[in-house]
């Protein structure tokens, strides 16, 4: 006999399947195959012939399938030749984007039918797995691709896209655009699609002292196709008496782009633009060890300040890790040459342990920084259901607190929030495996420098640990521990073990990790859980009996195994007054001098018992 939960569950998938028949016909799922089949293909560029721009939309095209399948993949093809193309790729996929929806959108809205189509498309990438969620989306993607002015609307609204201009020329104060290959955002064919969606016929791509020839080949193509006219120029730095200013050059007097192209192939250009690039390279030097020094002279100040409070300094938390390092990229050497300065820096003022993490862009996840817990106090709550593909929604949300209460949040600077959608689309490619080897590369390059500086790396657990918006999560559970500590076999090579971050999934038994690695834990931070059946959790109060960690037998494992590192209660309860723009969200002082003092006790009445214990 089928066990209770089984025929619920039963139930709830032939509920589900029913409503899927009645709100969702075959486009809606012709939709939602194709664009997944695209998702799960392999991170190539994709060349189906079927929609190869040469086939007019009215063509052959209409005979075998919807014009909303062909929107849709017109679309997602674009979203991920943008990622993973070539130059090439993404003039296809633009060509393509630009006859389907100007040919197969019958309306007077066509350029507003293509924004809010490319907005519910990003929609149903990050829903990708939650097939309900992505069916709704192909439903709305389908009404949408009609055209009706209503429909447009309404989802421009939904958006919070304004209606643009779809007959005439839209006016700048300023039509210049700075070129994403020497600023980092875009790439040029996605520079002109924007352009294009948002109504500028006439735009200038300005570049930082030099243009790769390719990116201006790129920018001129992609124009173009759309019908956008462009100029290139480039911005150089030069003295005017006593300061510098910023002066743009654009050439002018060509007849077309192939004759511009061709004066940037002169020889002439060539040796000036290999001059620009001398200048980027050397402004970045000069900024990494700018960097360097800025890092001991705040380093200095810093531990001034602690010894002038009558405490010492031996731990730090956190020195960041450069995301160029956990992508991989070509520019990690320079960075982590940077950061094993930092480690000597660190060393001349009795830094012993280092403690960082290595979860991508996002640090920490919560949804609610101070939930009432039940008692008059407030937490640090995670909410299951909120964290789903919607990554901008959360950094909204934490940022809201930046900018109403001026605090800053570690992991969540604004600075890297206005990076959000780069970051995301950097690390699309990188996979767990690729992940771990970036993070083994890392550590094997930083361990000379610990030995010879006596310095602990301590890495932290990630927070929550599982994937979170398709980002990897690496330290999550007692394999994951193992597999790091045996990689980089190395006294030096530690952890920071956080009770709380593993136990935010209960499977995870913290105290037989402590057990198993003691020797290889350089800082333990005591956190305690609450659990709550639907995958919710909150923070608690340190007690043992205030969540479902096991603080105490995470405790004993430290104390009989003769753990001689630092220890912190870590998060806790905001209590009384605390709040919203008076207190850092889990770092409340009265509820962590509580846990000091209930970790003292248990550690006291350990000793004790030992002490009856060999009393006999």
């Amino acid at each position: 006999m089928p066990a209770p939960g089984s025929r619920q569950k039963e139930k709830g998938d032939a509920v589900a399947r029913l409503i899927d028949r009645i709100f969702f016909d075959r486009q809606d799922r012709d939709i939602l195959v194709l664009v997944n089949r695209i998702l799960e293909a392999p991170n190539v560029p994709s060349r189906d012939n079927l929609f190869n721009p040469e086939l007019h939309p009215h063509g052959i095209k209409e005979l075998v399938t919807f014009p909303a399948s062909r929107m849709a993949y017109a679309v997602i093809n674009l979203l991920r030749n943008l990622e993973v193309g070539g130059s090439r790729d993404r003039l296809l996929a633009l060509q393509t984007l630009y006859d389907e929806v100007l040919t197969s959108a019958h309306s007077a809205l066509r350029r507003n039918t293509a924004r809010a189509l490319m907005q519910i498309m990003k929609d149903m990438v990050r829903a990708h797995g939650d097939e309900t969620r992505q069916l709704m989306l192909a439903h709305d993607f389908r009404n949408t691709a009609l055209g009706t002015p209503r429909v447009v609307r309404r989802m421009l609204a939904r958006y919070h896209l304004p209606e643009m201009p779809e007959a005439w020329n839209q006016l700048a104060f300023d039509d210049h655009v700075y070129d994403v290959n020497t600023k980092g955002r875009k790439t040029p064919t996605h520079l002109i699609m924007d352009a294009w969606i948002k109504g500028l016929r006439s735009i200038t791509v300005v570049y930082d002292n030099s243009v790769d020839l390719e990116a201006a080949t790129e920018v001129i193509h992609a124009s173009g196709i759309v019908g956008i006219s462009v100029r290139i120029g480039l911005e150089f730095s030069v003295p005017f008496y006593d300061r510098f200013v910023n002066l743009v050059w654009m050439p002018r007097g060509f007849s077309s782009g192939k004759g511009f192209l061709d004066f940037l192939r002169s020889p002439q250009m060539r040796e000036m633009l290999e001059k620009g690039r001398e200048v980027l390279h050397w402004r970045r030097e000069v900024a990494l060890h700018t960097l360097e020094v800025w890092n001991e002279d705040e380093i200095k100040s810093y531990i001034d300040e602690v010894h002038a409070a009558g405490l010492e300094c031996e731990v730090i938390e956190s020195v960041n890790v450069h995301e160029d390092i956990k992508l991989g990229l070509p520019t990690r050497d320079e960075y982590i040459a940077n950061y094993c300065t930092t480690i000597r820096n660190l060393a001349k003022y009795g830094v012993k342990v280092i403690v960082y993490n290595f979860m991508p862009v996002f640090d920490w996840t919560r949804t609610d920084l101070f939930h009432p817990v039940g008692d008059g106090s407030t937490a640090l709550f995670y909410e299951k259901d909120k964290i789903k593909g919607d990554y901008k929604a959360m950094a909204e949300y934490i940022m809201s607190f930046t900018e109403k209460y001026n605090m800053t949040f570690p992991g969540w600077e604004p600075e890297r929030m206005a990076k959000l959608d780069e970051l995301f689309k950097a690390y699309a490619p990188v996979t767990k495996e690729k992940l771990w080897e970036n993070l083994k590369y890392f550590l094997e390059a930083l361990m000379p420098t610990c030995r010879e500086c006596d310095i602990k790396m301590a890495i932290h657990m990630d927070d929550p640990p599982w994937d979170i918006f398709g980002l990897p999560r690496l330290l999550v559970d007692a394999e994951s521990i193992d597999r790091f500590l045996s990689m980089v076999d190395d006294p030096y090579n530690c952890l920071t073990l956080c009770s709380g971050s593993l136990n935010a999934n209960p499977n995870n038994n913290v105290a037989e990790i402590v057990r198993k690695h003691c020797d290889r834990i350089a800082f333990a931070h005591i956190r305690n859980i609450h659990h709550f059946d639907n995958g919710d959790f909150s923070e608690a109060a340190h007690r043992d009996c205030c969540g479902e960690t096991g603080i105490i037998e995470i405790l004993r494992a430290y104390h009989d195994n003769g753990f001689e590192g630092y220890i912190r209660p870590d998060h806790g309860r905001q209590l009384w007054e605390e709040g919203p723009g008076n207190c850092r969200p889990g770092y409340g002082k009265y509820d962590r001098a509580l846990g000091v003092q209930y970790m003292l006790g248990v550690w006291d009445l350990l000793d004790r018992l030992d002490e009856e214990k060999k009393k006999g």
